[in-house]
C-alpha cells in the first residue's frame, strides 16, 4: 500500500499522429523513452491528482467532494513501491499494482484503474503546462458524438482533447489501444465547437500501463490541422481561438470554486443556457464573496495570499491520516470573476508555477533511506488552485 515515499513513472512510448489515408491513421515510428525524465510523484500529488480529476463537472457537491478523496484513498490502497514476486527491484522506485488487486471485483478494478489513469494524465498535461481542465462534456457547445474523450485542457497556445486510460493488458497491445482510441475518441471530435467559440487544436491519449514490471506511461498524440484535420502536413493552426480558452477555463473555475466553497461565484460562472438547474446569484451576492474571499485570505508560503476552502480527511493509512485544504491566490479569483462576471474586455487569466512543493516542517529520513514527508506540504497546480496537506497527530 503506497502512503509514502516518492516513485518516477518512466515515459516510455509516444507515437505522434501523421495524417489519414482513406480511413486509416498513419502514425511516425515510436519514440521509446520519449523523455529521459520520468513524471515523479508521490502519494500526497497523487490524491491531490485525484481529486482534482474526480470531481469536474457543475454538479460536484459534497458528495463530489468526498467521492474524489475516496477514490484517490482507494487507488492509493493498491498501489505498492514493492514489485511482485518474480520481479526484479529496478534502481529507481517505481509503481505497481498490489497483488492483492487481482482479487478486486472487476467493477472495483475498473473504477480503481480510471482513477489512476485519470490522476497520472492530470499531473502530466501540467507538466507539459497546460493550467486549465474540464470535462468534455462541460467545454463543447453540443455534440452528437457516440465517442468522445474525457477531458479538455488548456494553455495559452494549445486547447487539447484528452483521453485519460488506466489499463492492466499486457504492455504490448497498450501502444495499438491508445492510437486506436485516438482515432475513435480524439480525432472524431477534431472539430468539436467550443462553448466559447473556437475549436480544439490538438489531442492526447495518456495511457497509464499497470503491468507486472511498473506503472508506465504511453501516450498517442496529434495536431489538428486548420480547416481540416485529415492531414497536420496541412497548415497548422496558429494560437488557440481565445474563445476556446476561455471555455476550458470557465469550466476549471466553476468546479474550482466549488471546491473551494465559493459557490456563489462558481454558480455565477456556469451557463445561462446550461441544462442544469442553478439559482443565479445577484450582483450583490456576487460582489459580497468576491469580498470576503479577500477579506479571508492568508499566507501560506510567505507570498501571495489565498484564500482557503474547507478541508477534508485524507486516510492514507492507520498511521498516515492527512488534512487537504483547498486554496486559490486572491488574484487569480480576482481575474476569474473580472474576465467572466464583469466582462472586462481587459481582464486576463494568467497561469501560474506548476505543482511547487513548499515543504513548511522538514522531517528526516526513515531508517529505510525512504524520503519521510514533512507534517506540512502544499503542492500548486498551474491555475493557481492547490491543497495544503498537515499530517493529522499520531
Amino acid at each position: 500500500m503506497w502512503f509514502l515515499g516518492n516513485a518516477d513513472v518512466p515515459r516510455r512510448e509516444y507515437y505522434k499522429f501523421r495524417h489519414i489515408k482513406t480511413t486509416n491513421a498513419v502514425w511516425d515510428k515510436v519514440v521509446s523513452p520519449y523523455s529521459s525524465t520520468p513524471l515523479s510523484i508521490n502519494p500526497l500529488l497523487f490524491a491531490y491528482a485525484a481529486t482534482r480529476a474526480s470531481i469536474l463537472g457543475p454538479r460536484i457537491g459534497l458528495r463530489g467532494h468526498l467521492a474524489g478523496a475516496g477514490l484517490a484513498t482507494a487507488s492509493l490502497s493498491y498501489l505498492t513501491l514493492y514489485p511482485p514476486k518474480g520481479i526484479a527491484a529496478p534502481p529507481t522506485k517505481r509503481i505497481y499494482l498490489h497483488h492483492n488487486f487481482a482479487n478486486a471485483k472487476d467493477f472495483v478494478a475498473s473504477s480503481i484503474k480510471g482513477t489512476i489513469g485519470a490522476a497520472i494524465a492530470y499531473l502530466e498535461m501540467q507538466g507539459l503546462g497546460y493550467a486549465w481542465s474540464g470535462h468534455w462534456e462541460d467545454c463543447v457547445a453540443s455534440t452528437t458524438a457516440s465517442a468522445y474523450p474525457d477531458f479538455v485542457f488548456a494553455s495559452a497556445n494549445e486547447v487539447c482533447l484528452v483521453d485519460a486510460k488506466g489499463s492492466a493488458s499486457a504492455f504490448s497491445e497498450i501502444g495499438g489501444m491508445a492510437k486506436s482510441e485516438w482515432k475513435r475518441q480524439i480525432y472524431s471530435n477534431a472539430k468539436a465547437k467550443m462553448k466559447l467559440g473556437g475549436a480544439p487544436t490538438e489531442g492526447r491519449v495518456i495511457a497509464s500501463a499497470l503491468t507486472p514490471t511498473g506503472l508506465d506511461l504511453v501516450t498517442a498524440h496529434g495536431k489538428f490541422s486548420a480547416g481540416s484535420a485529415k492531414s497536420v502536413k496541412a497548415k497548422q493552426q496558429g494560437s488557440p481561438n481565445p474563445g476556446a480558452v476561455r471555455s476550458v477555463q470557465r469550466v476549471n473555475y466553476t468546479n474550482a470554486f466549488f471546491l473551494l466553497g465559493l459557490n456563489t461565484l462558481a454558480s455565477a460562472l456556469i451557463p445561462s443556457d446550461t441544462q442544469e438547474r442553478v439559482r443565479r446569484p445577484t450582483r450583490t451576492q456576487i460582489d459580497e464573496q468576491r469580498s470576503t474571499a479577500k477579506q479571508q485570505a492568508e499566507e501560506i508560503d510567505n507570498g501571495e495570499r489565498v484564500y482557503l476552502g474547507p478541508s477534508q480527511v485524507l486516510a492514507t493509512g492507520t498511521q498516515r491520516a492527512w488534512t487537504m485544504q483547498p486554496f486559490c491566490r486572491t488574484s487569480v479569483i480576482d481575474a476569474v470573476v473580472r474576465c467572466f462576471l464583469d466582462n472586462d474586455p481587459d481582464a486576463q487569466v494568467q497561469a501560474t508555477e506548476f505543482m511547487l512543493p513548499i515543504n513548511v516542517d522538514a522531517a528526516p529520513a526513515n531508517a529505510d533511506g525512504d524520503d519521510e514527508l514533512p507534517d506540512r506540504v502544499v503542492f500548486q497546480s498551474r491555475d493557481g488552485v492547490g491543497m495544503i496537506f498537515t499530517r493529522l497527530g499520531e
